[in-house]
């Protein structure tokens, strides 16, 4: 099975975690990430997993001030980010902050 209609949402997680990875591997400090809550189980997971240098997330929703973003194509996005990773299907997608707050 490749996905389920009840976790369709989160079929590209894993996906947008590789390139928030890419994004971020060179840091010496963790981005921050901010994010449709839906996607906390699954981000936090991967991001522990895979010892991404992105801060955990947590419960509080999309945050303009946040590094990076991963939210539905549904959810309100601040102002002044780009889109990192856009999954086709516009379920879900990456943003990163047009100048990170630490560049």
């Amino acid at each position: 099975m490749s996905n389920s209609s009840d976790w369709n949402y989160d079929r590209h997680t894993k996906a947008a975690t590789e390139a928030l990875a890419l994004q971020t591997d060179g840091n010496s400090f963790e981005a921050s990430l901010s994010r449709s809550w839906l996607f906390n189980p699954s981000l936090n997971y991967y991001i522990t997993t895979r010892g991404l240098k992105l801060e955990k997330t947590n419960k509080g929703g999309i945050k303009p001030d946040s590094d990076f973003i991963y939210a539905l194509s549904t959810d309100t996005i601040p102002d002044g980010y780009e889109i990192l990773e856009d999954c086709g299907d516009r379920t879900s997608l990456g943003l990163r902050r047009e100048k990170l707050a630490r560049d």
